[in-house]
Formats: C-alpha cells, structure tokens, sequence
C-alpha cells in the first residue's frame, strides 16, 4: 500500500492528473496544512476516491481544527500526529506531492 500526502488545496493541472492516476485500489491519501481544504463537501473528486478505487481517506486533526473546518466523518478519518506517524510505519511506499 502507497501513502500519498497531499499538503495543496491545488496543484498544477499535470501534477494533480498524476498523482490522481497514481492512485491503486488498497491505497491511503493523507491530507495536512493546507490540503485539508481538499475534504470540503463540495469537492466530488475527493469522495470519490474513497467509493471508485478503494481509497482511504486521512485528514489530520490539527490542520483541520486550524481551518475551521469540519469533515464529514463517513469519508475521512480524522488521525492525530501519532496515528499520522503509526500509518507511516505502515505503508510500503510513502509519496509526498
């Protein structure tokens, strides 16, 4: 399993096609500072990772708070550091876009 951290609400057109289409089933995507911006409920491609290829979705908790957002938790799982450094441990490949 590849983590893919995403730190931009945006980035450019070619880097956000290839990060999209470097998404396999079974992957996690890991959304800090400013990314989080991505988990607004008006942003389909996000939600729709979850449902079309099996993605997990990750949002941490203090950029979230730091925001003022709010997330809906049947998409995202909320982590702390802690569990930020645990899923770290965990995944085969780890990608910083």
């Amino acid at each position: 399993m590849t983590l893919h951290q995403i730190n931009r609400p945006h980035y450019t057109s070619p880097v956000e096609r290839d990060w999209l289409l470097s998404l396999q089933d079974g992957d996690s995507v890991l959304l800090f500072e400013s990314g989080v911006l991505r988990s607004l409920k008006a942003n389909p491609t996000m939600t729709g990772l979850s449902i079309d290829k099996s993605v997990t979705l990750y949002v941490r908790s203090c950029d979230v708070k730091a925001h003022g957002l709010s997330v809906d938790e049947s998409v995202y799982t909320i982590i702390d550091d802690n569990q930020w450094l645990e899923l770290t441990a965990s995944c085969e490949r780890i990608i910083s876009w």
